[in-house]
């Protein structure tokens, strides 16, 4: 299943290329990858940053930089793109292009706007700056285009054994979700999985409680994002609130729940809160052995997404491969 995933990510990529950019861009691991994406014509490779350091840190490791762009972050040709995108949003306000034209000096705001504001292009960085600073430069980027709703953190998370990938939400973004932002996580987390997965979603909502055996508000919260979902996608395989062994297991389920909408095992786990979420991420990827790539960025248009600071080459291209197929192809901004 692993292998069927991706290499058809990878044909995706291959038929529709797109420009990535690396924001963090001094990292041989990044010039490695990006050789591999030019190499196999899967996308435009930029690496933003000072192009005497890249070029010297690519000598020295014997990587080649044809068909690789290297960009100083904020050089006038981009700025100029992005700033003609953002005025309109700015609504021309002096003091706030400013603002933003002084933001385009740093690295990872210069790449995450580069995609955000383009129709088709996609960042990645966190292999250096991490993800709180990746995720907080995204949220301000959302203000300065006037972008509403919220943003959740998606990892993939390949089964040990059978290399089947399964969606955990969130276990970036959000602390302690509401019933609204849970069922605007489920939903994104969804229309990310029927981007790269030709498979039926099967939605679990987690919780210490199955189908009311505790009462608690806290699952009253996840009954309650439950029907939001059911009356956003009223045909979506949504079980919840459930323990995870029931969603994992559908003859647990099915025990302890006979009435249970899984028959077959969840493929996406929503996830109660960030405590929650992250460290099953890490069980899953430390103790379990699983691979685990992410977080992928959903709620907008997929513009951007985060390396992990320990992300292998391999992971990293993989990650670039499930990032690309997620874009969505639209405008944010209006010309």
């Amino acid at each position: 299943m692993e292998l069927t995933f991706l290499n058809r990510c990878q044909h995706e990529c291959r038929k529709h290329p797109r420009k990535i950019i690396f924001a963090d861009g001094m990292d041989v691991r990044v010039l490695r990858t990006a050789r591999r994406i030019a190499d196999e014509n899967l996308g435009f490779p930029v690496i933003i940053g000072n192009q005497t350091l890249i070029t010297g840190l690519a000598e020295r490791n014997r990587v080649s930089t044809r068909r690789i762009q290297i960009v100083p972050p904020g050089r006038r040709y981009e700025r100029e793109k992005i700033m003609e995108k953002l005025k309109p949003a700015l609504n021309y306000d002096r003091k706030m292009i400013l603002t933003v034209e002084d933001k385009l000096n740093d690295p990872l705001s210069f790449g995450i706007l580069m995609a955000e504001t383009s129709q088709r292009d996609i960042c990645f960085a966190g292999n250096l700056s991490t993800q709180e600073e990746m995720i907080d430069k995204l949220l301000q980027s959302g203000r300065f285009m006037k972008k509403a709703g919220i943003i959740s953190g998606l990892s993939v998370v390949f089964d040990r054994e059978n290399g089947r990938p399964v969606f955990f939400s969130d276990c970036a973004v959000i602390p302690r979700p509401d019933a609204e932002q849970l069922a605007k996580i489920a939903i994104d987390t969804v229309e990310s999985f029927k981007a790269g997965i030709d498979e039926e979603p099967r939605v679990s909502l987690l919780s210490f409680s199955t189908a009311g055996s505790a009462q608690h508000p806290l699952v009253d919260t996840i009954q309650k994002a439950k029907v939001l979902i059911k009356a956003m996608n009223p045909e979506l395989c949504v079980e919840g609130e459930i323990q995870f062994d029931a969603a994992w297991l559908p003859e647990i389920g099915l025990k302890k729940n006979p009435q249970s909408l899984l028959k077959e095992p969840a493929n996406i786990f929503i996830f109660p809160s960030l405590n929650a979420g992250y460290t099953a991420l890490k069980i899953a990827r430390y103790l379990c052995g699983c691979k685990a790539l992410g977080p992928f960025i959903q709620g907008r248009t997929g513009a951007a997404h985060c390396f992990s600071f320990d992300m292998t080459e391999e992971e990293m291209y993989e990650t670039i491969l499930i990032g690309a197929v997620m874009r969505k192809n639209e405008r944010i901004i209006p010309n």
